[in-house]
């Protein structure tokens, strides 16, 4: 549990798991419209009734797309069994025994705020399972026995099941507080445990089978929500409603169920996909999906009023993660008229319509967009029969119908948009393990890199590269001289146990094209195996060592320093 979201897991659909190095692709295509009066007069008038009964209020609650942390002066890393926090100037253990040498340390159970510093964590996880805080340079025991804990969104309370048996049931589930602790129930599920968005309530499932009852923990009273239900897969900011999730016949197809405290309730069958806005305010869930034709019904409902709205039936799959803001809208891929070709669409929620992106496109395309929902503009990368034959645009959604204008065409592989700052990158023309790196400046292509590393995917002939921005734009942190261990002869790091990826970090200088050396053999396996703030001034990363450790070293990119901060680690942590 630690720091990990609790989510029953439910397949994310086609559209496939949320990354940061997804491609973009995509195609014009021309509306057609309406010009009967008697045809728009009918059509304004359904639309206007759908609109009254479809209706969410949505709150600007998401973070920008692809944005880097605003402070980050710290990273966190664990070596030899301990748990360190690291400066520039200071190195802290915090505690020495949150692992054993046989753990894997990628499973280690933490929450680190790097926004302040605070760490909680479980020490020595193999024993007593003691849950510490390390908070202005101090430790503090909080409780023993841990099976699972979750944090609050506001910090200020953290949630603890203690005592339950190896299968996670049977738990005593307490809330901790600044100076003191409650003991709220007994027989909780150690992996069952939520706070609400605003941190005001707690919900937690007991029982000692795969049904059990859910209740509902606020203001030192507590109550019984559902008496039976298998999983919950989602819960409101406020508590008020909450998904209810249950196992079909079929493999990775689910049953879904929208409850509210009141008593309403929404019913989806055969669900592969389900997404919630940032804010809660809306939920987009593809159902009655069918195993033969792969195909299901797109709906998206509001999680107060409980209304709905069908966006599209015989749907291939949709994107969220190409989207600044879902509380806004969606993209998504219906069955095209040519095989294996889909169409794809835009959907607005404020004026509930679907706005056409491409036809008959293949189906990369839909993991190839990148649509900045509150100025009705994007980007598309259309990719061809061969990856050398893509065709990149920009696109604007005003007055609801797409205008579309070709940026570049070619050896196109994916597309990059930084919402903090409004631009986008992409790579293009690649060459063993390097692409060449691009931005759009005034609506025009301009190449910033020659050489960017990037990792080469066979199944689909594409490039992927490794680079990031920071969110003002003034500064690109990318790798170069990127390698793959395990598909490298006589590599010094072959038999290196945390490593797949490595290669050299580079820092280009964007307000005059000046590049700088970080260092050499640092870890890309991720995204996040690069930290760095906002403005890209602390920049935090692994080396690798010929002893399968990592050296965690900082660059400042004011003074051009780096420093080695730890040795020999075994792992720098991500950042929450």
């Amino acid at each position: 549990m630690g720091n990990k979201e609790i989510r029953t897991p439910h397949p994310a659909g086609k559209s496939g798991k949320e990354k940061k190095k997804l491609s973009k692709k995509q195609k014009t295509v021309l509306l057609i419209s309406l010009s009967a009066a008697a045809v728009l007069a009918i059509s304004g008038a359904l639309t206007g009734w759908l609109l009254s009964r479809f209706s969410p209020s949505a709150a600007d609650a998401h973070t920008a797309m692809n944005a880097l942390p605003e402070t980050l002066d710290s990273t966190v890393a664990f070596k030899d069994g301990g748990i360190y926090l690291c400066s520039p100037g200071s190195v802290v253990l915090v505690d020495d025994n949150v692992y054993d040498a046989d753990d894997d340390v990628n499973s280690i159970a933490y929450f680190w705020d790097c926004s302040d510093n605070t760490l909680i964590y479980l020490s020595d996880p193999n024993g007593e399972k003691r849950l510490m805080r390390y908070k202005d340079g101090r430790s503090e025991f909080l409780i023993k026995n841990v099976n699972a804990w979750r944090v609050s969104p506001d910090r200020s309370k953290i949630a603890a099941v203690i005592n339950a048996g190896e299968t996670g049931l049977g738990g005593t589930l307490v809330l901790l507080t600044e100076g003191k602790s409650e003991l709220l129930d007994y027989n909780v599920k150690a992996e069952t445990v939520y706070f609400t968005q605003d941190s005001s309530a707690l919900f937690a499932q007991t029982g000692n089978d795969n049904f059990g009852e859910l209740h509902c923990y606020r203001d030192g009273d507590s109550f019984i929500v559902d008496k039976s239900i298998f999983a919950m897969g989602w819960l409101s900011p406020d508590g008020q409603s909450y998904l209810s999730v249950e196992v079909s016949d079929t493999a990775y197809i689910y049953n879904y169920t929208l409850k509210s405290l009141s008593g309403r309730s929404l019913s989806f069958k055969n669900v592969v996909y389900s997404e919630a806005s940032p804010d809660g305010s809306i939920m987009y869930i593809l159902h009655d999906y069918d195993s033969q034709t792969q195909l299901g019904t797109l709906t998206v409902a509001d999680t107060s009023s409980f209304r709905t709205f069908r966006i599209a039936e015989k749907v291939y799959a949709a994107n969220h993660t190409a989207v600044t803001d879902t509380a806004r809208g969606i993209v998504y891929a219906t069955a095209g008229s040519m095989e294996n070709r889909y169409n794809i669409y835009y959907f607005d929620v404020p004026s509930c319509k679907s706005i056409t992106l491409a036809q008959n496109a293949y189906g990369s395309t839909l993991g190839s967009i990148a649509v900045n929902s509150a100025k009705n503009s994007g980007y598309m990368l259309l990719m061809g029969n061969t990856a050398e034959r893509s065709q990149l645009y920009s696109f604007s959604l005003a007055g609801g119908k797409m205008t579309a204008e070709k940026l570049d065409e070619g050896a196109i592989y994916e597309i990059l948009y930084f919402e903090a700052c409004d631009r986008l990158l992409y790579s293009a023309n690649g060459d063993v393990n390097k692409v060449e790196l691009y931005t759009i400046n005034g609506g025009q292509s301009e190449r910033m890199l020659k050489n960017c590393g990037a990792i080469y995917d066979s199944s689909t002939a594409a490039y992927y590269s490794c680079s990031i921005l920071s969110n003002d734009g003034a500064y690109t942190v990318y790798l170069k001289n990127t390698v793959i261990i395990d598909e490298t002869d006589d590599d010094p790091f072959e038999e290196h146990p945390n490593a797949d990826i490595y290669g050299t970090l580079m820092l280009r200088r964007n307000q005059d094209g000046e590049l700088f050396v970080i260092s050499g053999n640092v870890l890309a396996d991720s995204f996040s195996c690069i930290q760095a703030d906002a403005k890209g001034q602390n920049i935090f990363f692994s080396v690798l060592t010929q002893e399968g450790k990592f050296d965690i070293c900082h660059y400042d990119t004011l003074t051009g320093e780096k420093t080695v901060l730890l040795a020999g680690a075994d792992l720098m942590a991500d950042y929450q």
